[in-house]
């Protein structure tokens, strides 16, 4: 009952503060809850929890100032469910300009790199979601699947297929330059060449602050029923611990009637300089259609890290973020959940 008192509540006030602009703007407005039971071995302890995966609601919008440019805006609010998470928590926001050369935008919202990387993503959001190994440095901390601040981006319009975007984050606000604080610029860039059954794109990425830069390559390809995706990326630092290192991964699913099998691996490479600092990690899930707007699913999960690897299950998206016990902990999860989209 405190569970859907919270859920109801938080929809509730939401809602009762984004409604007028909607209303106004002649707004979508659009949301999800996904709701997950989680069972966790971290190699030192077990258990079991209930998570909130990014659950949302959003307000987006087109309004046509000219026959040649229209504005385009979102506003994306993150609520967790279950207890103890965070009431709100802002997700994108952006303001822009379309024209038939494209559309700018400017706000918070994800770097083009990250974008790519959904492309290879089975279990987005989820106790196995690719970020806990892949765009992580668990040296450094380093997560390259971000959202930018203060960003501004172009993105140009699909031309046979190709479509490309610009990304330059100044990391600061006008107060933090007046003041002489520190900045955290981000410049990142993508190449999509998308042609429905197939698709290659690339991407490259600089995080200044923390002095390393990381590409990402993906591709797949669609037969029939099944898909199948590939990655690769770099993370080079010019920092002093020498954070080198590749990961590759290979992801997929088929679709049967009503029921979907999704299967996802991602293999990090040493470090540089440091040797058995790799780990891999292996994902399998089914999930089933029950109406248009709602499935449910369950999954495996199983991480090896080498013996001085430290890499964890699920970095982002997911409602708790679980780490290894110590360097060359394995780990491995079994979640249930569920999702409704509005």
């Amino acid at each position: 009952m405190k569970l859907k008192y919270h859920v109801l509540s938080t929809a509730a006030v939401g809602a009762a503060m984004l409604l007028p602009i909607a209303a106004n703007a002649g707004a979508e407005i659009y949301g999800k809850i996904h709701l997950s039971a989680d069972y966790m071995d971290t190699g030192a302890k077990e258990g079991h929890a209930l998570s909130s995966n990014s659950s949302r609601i959003g307000f987006k919008g087109k309004e046509e100032l000219t026959d040649s440019l229209k504005a385009v805006w979102k506003i994306e609010i993150e609520s967790g469910i279950e207890e103890g998470s965070t009431l709100f928590k802002s997700r994108d926001r952006l303001f822009g300009l379309e024209t038939k050369s494209g559309t700018v935008q400017f706000g918070y919202y994800d770097t083009p790199s990250k974008s790519l990387g959904k492309k290879f993503a089975q279990f987005s959001d989820t106790i196995s979601d690719r970020r806990g190994v892949l765009g992580y440095d668990s040296k450094e901390g380093v997560k390259f699947d971000i959202r930018a601040d203060d960003a501004v981006m172009y993105s140009s319009p699909s031309i046979a297929g190709l479509k490309v975007k610009l990304m330059r984050s100044a990391g600061s606000t006008a107060s933090d330059v007046a003041s002489g604080a520190d900045t955290t610029p981000v410049t990142s860039l993508s190449a999509l060449y998308d042609k429905k059954k197939y698709y290659v794109g690339i991407a490259y990425e600089d995080q200044e602050a923390i002095r390393v830069s990381g590409i990402r390559f993906v591709a797949g390809a669609a037969v029939a029923k099944a898909k199948v995706n590939v990655i690769f990326e770099q993370l080079s630092s010019d920092s002093n611990k020498g954070s080198d290192r590749s990961v590759y991964g290979l992801s997929g699913s088929y679709g049967i009637d009503t029921y979907t099998l999704k299967g996802q691996a991602l293999l990090a490479d040493d470090y540089s300089g440091k040797s058995d600092s790799g780990a891999m990690v292996i994902s399998g899930g089914l999930y089933k259609k029950i109406a248009k707007s709602f499935e449910v699913y369950g999954i495996v999960s199983r991480l090896e890290n080498d013996d001085k690897g430290k890499y964890k299950l699920t970095g982002s998206g997911h409602g708790d973020s679980y780490k290894p016990s110590e360097e060359g902990a394995n780990m491995h999860s079994v979640s249930a959940g569920m999702i409704y989209k509005f």
